[in-house]
């Protein structure tokens, strides 16, 4: 598929294993054939006439694999592996026959292990040594659906009448067909528009999954159905891997297995050119805001990119207290948005100044120009407003290839508070889903109208991060990664969560500077509420107000709890204090000497290129290093504050 994401072994391990007896016996066959021709060619010496003895083995050899071919046709229904069943039995008599004839040699021994091996290596991809999932059904012991599907879907009146079934074959956790549709008349979408009628023609169970796709190999008026009776990967606890669920060869992040245990859903961040937001929907306890979570995580682990956080439920940021706590900026009033927005309206302009001062196209992450994600929870309390949504909009498409871009998550799928309801609505809707978009377990009728979607999110079972994609590159249900509480307390501490450069700061504007007051004086309001209920005194909800508004909150009390406020810190925010190291000192003398390049301050220094980008950005932010132009044309040169401390 789409991804080559580094999971965890046990994740992608979806064969049945098996014991060394199952790996053994190709060895075993290869053994037997050599034991075979070595008693035949004795034989033949021994009466002396060993050219008969070659044609009476030759003939009974290719008699006995005509036979056993046609008396197993019925039995193996796997293509493929009938296919290679047979080439071997055709191999076996032909290498006997020449054996016999010509002798028994070390070259011939090695000819039937190199073409024996071949021929086993689906055997043994499908008898693995090891723990594993449960053993997939044989064809005798699972239910046939073939039969069914004569008789209720594919008769006179069904769903798919003249519709046929062939190679009908167990599966890990089921049952896998071919459908050969009518040409012309029946397509894709008139299967799984049909998929409730199927379901009661074959005798599913509700906990039994049914999926229909384009067949890998065959034209379009075939479909590969398969009916999961126990789906592999709702069969065991699947644990996030880390930021290893983020390939950085495609820029996408892995969600999660597709139910069937066959590679991966994703959710794709970074192309050659551009940055992709999206869209996450889904009720209670269906996974959205861990798999939320899981995302911004693996981008924050392997790239560089800037995460803000906008929750709807407030200035609690109850939705994600790890977002709340992590993210470079917070807003929890449609006031706080605003001015949000507003100033990353701003930061884009700057950097479509930068590109064309400094002649760049497109945009891929750097440690310089980092990424930026604006990831909006219960998105719904802010859409509300006309002015979010055409702020919001405009930002994703017109920012979207200078590497800004949003992540909308919401509880709701009415399509008059998804999106909003104001003229920017369908705008917003089509900006979010260009780039990814993932349906999970949800109570509301709409959401199917809404997205256009061949499924009913309803009908999805109980599971935690079971969903689906909008734009499926498989017509499939997925399993997304359950992030642990463990990974939610521990890993974010690990992470570098990075703020904007003191440039980039400013051409957001003062809202930047002042997130830590406004943060500050939320807490301080709150604090003030406690204080007056605890007293006995009732206190309203309070109102909307302007960003930076102080509600009566005393100065030196937003003062004391600016101490407590904990913010994502990295070499390229706005600190006053900056203490230089020796390595610092090195690199502003190499500068100094004539080394204006990063190619040749590396050299000078003996530095790698990734420990010449921890250096170097500290030096650019306060103020010790200037620099002009991007990439690897940029030069490098000291401000008077560098020359000064240089020495």
């Amino acid at each position: 598929m789409s991804t080559t994401a580094k999971v965890p072994a046990e994740v992608t391990d979806t064969e049945q294993p098996s014991g060394l007896g199952a790996q053994a016996t190709p060895w075993a066959v290869m053994g037997a054939l050599v034991v075979a021709a070595g008693a035949c060619r004795i034989a033949a010496t021994a009466t002396g006439a060993e050219q008969e003895t070659a044609l009476t083995v030759a003939g009974v050899a290719f008699t006995a694999a005509v036979v056993t071919a046609w008396a197993t046709r019925r039995r193996i229904t796997d293509r493929r592996t009938r296919h290679r069943f047979v080439a071997a039995l055709y191999l076996a008599a032909g290498w006997l026959a020449t054996v016999t004839a010509i002798g028994l040699s070390w070259g011939a021994v090695a000819a039937l292990t190199i073409f024996g091996c071949g021929l086993s290596l689906l055997w043994w991809r499908e008898h693995r040594i090891g723990p594993g999932l449960p053993a997939a059904p044989t064809a005798a012991a699972g239910r046939v659906y073939g039969s069914r599907w004569a008789e209720n879907v594919a008769c006179p009146g069904g769903a798919l009448p003249g519709s046929k079934v062939s190679d009908e074959h167990p599966v890990v956790g089921g049952t896998r067909f071919t459908v050969r549709l009518v040409p012309g008349k029946q397509e894709l979408a008139t299967v799984t528009g049909a998929f409730g009628k199927i379901r009661t023609g074959l005798g599913l169970r509700r906990t039994d999954e049914l999926m229909a796709e384009d067949h890998p190999t065959l034209d379009q008026s075939h479909v590969q159905v398969t009916i999961l009776e126990k789906a592999p990967v709702l069969m065991r606890d699947n644990v996030w891997p880390g930021g290893g669920a983020y390939d950085p060869k495609t820029g996408r992040v892995a969600l999660g297995p597709y139910v069937d245990g066959e590679w991966f859903a994703t959710w794709r961040v970074y192309t050659s050119d551009s940055i992709w937001g999206g869209f996450l929907v889904g009720g209670q306890g269906s996974g959205k805001t861990r798999m939320m979570e899981g995302i911004v995580m693996s981008v924050v682990a392997a790239t560089p990119t800037v995460v803000f956080f906008a929750d709807g439920h407030g200035e609690s940021g109850a939705s994600s207290r790890l977002l709340r706590d992590h993210a470079d900026y917070f807003a929890g009033t449609p006031d706080q948005l605003r001015v949000m927005l507003r100033g990353l309206h701003h930061l884009g302009a700057a950097r479509l100044d930068d590109m064309m001062i400094d002649d760049l196209e497109g945009f891929t992450p750097t440690e310089d120009r980092p990424g930026l994600i604006l990831v909006i929870d219960e998105c719904h309390k802010f859409f509300e407003h006309d002015d979010i949504q055409e702020l919001t909009a405009n930002l994703i498409t017109e920012y979207r290839k200078i590497g800004i871009t949003v992540i909308a998550a919401t509880q709701t799928g009415m399509l008059d508070r998804a999106f909003g309801t104001g003229k920017h609505a369908d705008a917003l809707r089509s900006a979010l889903l260009t780039g990814n978009g993932v349906v999970l377990r949800i109570k509301s009728a709409s959401i199917k109208d809404v997205l256009k979607l061949g499924y009913d999110p309803r009908e999805f079972p109980p599971v935690a991060g079971y969903g689906r994609l909008v734009d499926e590159e498989r017509a499939v249900a997925f399993r997304g990664f359950r992030v642990t509480d463990q990974q939610v307390a521990t890993l974010p501490k690990q992470m570098r969560w990075r703020c904007l450069s003191v440039g980039e700061a400013a051409a957001f504007g003062p809202g930047y500077a002042e997130r830590k007051q406004t943060r500050a004086r939320a807490r301080a309001e709150a604090l003030a509420r406690r204080q007056a209920r605890l007293a006995g005194v009732h206190v309203p909800a309070p109102a909307t107000a302007p960003a930076g508004a102080g509600a009566g909150v005393q100065p030196q009390v937003v003062a004391e709890l600016l101490e407590d406020v904990v913010f994502p810190v990295w070499p390229g925010s706005m600190q006053p204090e900056f203490e230089l190291t020796d390595s610092h000192r090195r690199l502003l003398d190499a500068v100094a000497s004539g080394a204006t390049r990063a190619k040749d301050i590396q050299d000078a220094m003996g530095l790698s290129k990734s420990r010449f980008h921890q250096l170097a950005p500290p030096l650019l932010a306060h103020g010790y290093l200037g620099k002009t132009g991007q990439g690897p044309a940029a030069k490098y040169h000291l401000t008077e504050l560098g020359m000064a401390r240089a020495a």
